[in-house]
């Protein structure tokens, strides 16, 4: 089987403050956690796994990904987990969802690849309405460029994507795959339109 180009990330390291403070990892659906939901479309999808994690570390490791925790620019968001992802990263492409957007394809992977040009470094899933900038793939040679935004006090996602003229990744004809559980709310709704 030729090697996957692209490494897969679950960004799992934020302190889920509109949670109440919970891990929103291990919150559930169905019974099962949003992590195992994601976890279980993307290895499916061929391509290596990368979890970043900040607490719960031990669960992680049972599950057959590499877990990744911020040691460098710790307590700075989600391009954290990203950085710190990118350092590791063995193949060209890093593509990135967050841990609370349990219903991606299953093509997931594949649509980013089919949007890849030569001139193109991060690319962005777009649901027809809005661009969702921690669904995205981004290219290993932006490794120096996200650290020295870091490190200048750049934490906004996007404010850094723009920089490099994202291109848009179509998951219109799926926008559930975009849906962010980020309250308790969203998690009712969730756990009603998705759950069995």
């Amino acid at each position: 089987m030729k090697p996957s180009p692209v490494t897969v990330l679950i960004l799992a390291g934020g302190r889920g403050r509109r949670m109440g403070g919970a891990d929103k990892a291990w919150l559930e659906i169905d019974a099962k956690p949003l992590v195992k939901h994601l976890y279980d479309t993307l290895i499916a999808q061929g391509a290596p796994l990368f979890i970043s994690a900040n607490r719960n570390l031990a669960r992680y490791t049972a599950m057959q990904a590499t877990v990744v925790p911020d040691i460098e620019f710790a307590d700075c968001g989600p391009l954290a987990g990203l950085y710190n992802a990118l350092t590791l990263c063995q193949t060209r492409w890093l593509l990135t969802v967050a841990v609370d957007t349990p219903r991606i394809p299953e093509d997931y992977v594949a649509r980013f690849l089919r949007a890849r040009n030569a001139d193109t470094r991060i690319y962005v899933a777009h649901d027809g309405t809005r661009a969702h900038p921690t669904c995205a793939m981004i290219h290993r040679d932006l490794t120096h460029s996200l650290g020295e935004f870091l490190a200048q006090g750049g934490r906004q996602v996007t404010q850094w994507q723009q920089a490099f003229a994202p291109g848009l990744v179509d998951f219109s004809d799926c926008p559930q795959a975009c849906f962010n559980i980020n309250t308790p709310d969203d998690l009712r709704h969730a756990a009603e339109v998705f759950g069995s």
